[in-house]
């Protein structure tokens, strides 16, 4: 099963011998989305909301109209809930800098998880110490699991905010490691203390639903490129309720209203946060993505076909001698990835061994480097598939590796 799509993508026409299991980095784009792009260079090769001529007023509308429809996507109330950023970093160091230089002052507390990306640890370390806030950790036992109990001992009426991944790029769904429920767990003890909730969802809204007002979240965060979309493109959602506790992150042009030789007038969100020239033709490729989604795929459908996929690896990968998988081998009903490492072989090796056979994959510790250290490894090997990845590829992983260790 490859749910019919991946004809529609240019990506295996030119490489019709590679396996692509690296979608949690960046997946293809379908030929749909590289066609907007080039359309836009060509159609709408002028700056939005600077101008009043025709062209520009046009360009305008339409950034307008990926801002709407990104908002429905992940059930936002309104559309200037959304603000567009370069990547999910960017989006989540504009919460640090445009929320947390605002609002965190000395002795209040912020709580992060082991198992962070980098762009949701980095931030917030430098933030506390920036501020002589207090960094609190979410420990992640040896076996890669959670226990949920923690965090009834981590929030405290001095707990100002929560910063989490909604899916681990490397040990995978946290409602799986962590128990059920998990994230709604979150913030419910986070409004128990008036502390605001940031979810990374680089690896969430990809692969199902994400409905923002039923999860009750403040920020959250993810990118284009991970779900059919050019890279250059972030979404940041912040809760309407949060946006006058924002000051400005970057100054410029667009994000002001009126400059004078003292002081200045700054336009709200999302607006506030995007000074500058913003990208149309990326913009316009990140819609297409989202017409492309909402028109070719089932959630439900990309969810089952993915984690049965990685089922499918999670099984046989432990009884490949050497082989050590990362994480509990529980399957979640939208699990997209998998890491393991293999006794004795470099993780860089094991992946240069994978591209000789064909098969991409992505090696090394995946921007979670504290997590690899608790673990006691130094990097670690992933495979991450999508809708257009087929059973083949995933069995042409598992024999390269048996070939591998003998």
């Amino acid at each position: 099963m490859n749910m019919n799509i991946r004809a529609d993508f240019p990506f295996f026409t030119m490489y019709p011998g590679i396996a692509y299991l690296d979608n949690a980095a960046s997946t293809q784009k379908p030929l749909a989305v590289i066609d907007a792009i080039q359309d836009a260079h060509v159609r709408l090769a002028v700056t939005p909301y600077r101008s009043i001529y025709t062209l520009a007023e046009r360009a305008t509308e339409e950034y307008e109209r990926a801002r709407a429809a990104t908002a429905s996507f992940i059930g936002a109330e309104h559309a200037d809930e959304i603000a567009f950023v370069k990547s999910t970093t960017e989006g989540i160091n504009a919460v640090a800098h445009a929320w947390g230089r605002a609002n965190i002052v000395p002795g209040d507390e912020i709580i992060v998880g082991e198992l962070e990306h980098h762009a949701n640890l980095l931030p917030w370390q430098y933030l506390a110490e920036e501020r002589g806030a207090i960094l609190k950790w979410i420990r992640v036992n040896f076996d890669g699991t959670i226990d949920p109990h923690v965090l009834d001992e981590l929030f405290t009426q001095r707990t100002k905010l929560i910063a989490i991944t909604g899916y681990s790029n490397v040990l995978g769904s946290l409602d799986d490691i962590a128990g059920k429920g998990f994230l709604k767990s979150v913030i419910a003890h986070a409004r128990r203390v008036g502390a605001r909730v940031l979810i990374d969802a680089a690896q969430l809204v990809p692969y199902q639903t994400v409905d923002v007002q039923k999860l009750g979240c403040d920020f959250l965060a993810f990118s284009s490129n991970k779900m059919l979309g050019p890279a250059g493109v972030g979404v940041l959602y912040i809760k309407r309720d949060r946006h006058d506790e924002l000051i400005p992150f970057m100054h410029g042009g667009g994000m002001v209203e009126s400059v004078g030789y003292k002081d200045n007038i700054y336009r709200p969100f999302p607006y506030m946060l995007e000074a500058g020239t913003q990208s149309v033709p990326l913009v316009m490729g990140w819609l297409a993505a989202l017409d492309y989604i909402n028109s070719n795929i089932d959630m439900k459908v990309l969810g089952s076909h993915c984690s049965r996929l990685t089922g499918y690896a999670k099984t046989e990968l432990p009884d490949i001698p050497r082989v050590q998988l990362l994480g509990p081998p529980e399957v979640s009903p939208h699990d997209h990835l998998c890491s393991f490492y293999v006794d004795g072989i470099h993780p860089h090796d094991v992946a240069a061994y994978l591209d000789n056979q064909g098969i991409c994959v992505r090696a090394g510790n995946h921007c979670a480097g504290l997590l690899h250290a608790k673990l006691g490894i130094p990097a670690s090997v992933r495979m991450s598939v999508y809708g257009y990845n087929t059973d083949t590829e995933v069995e042409r992983l598992i024999d390269s590796l048996k070939k591998l260790v003998v």
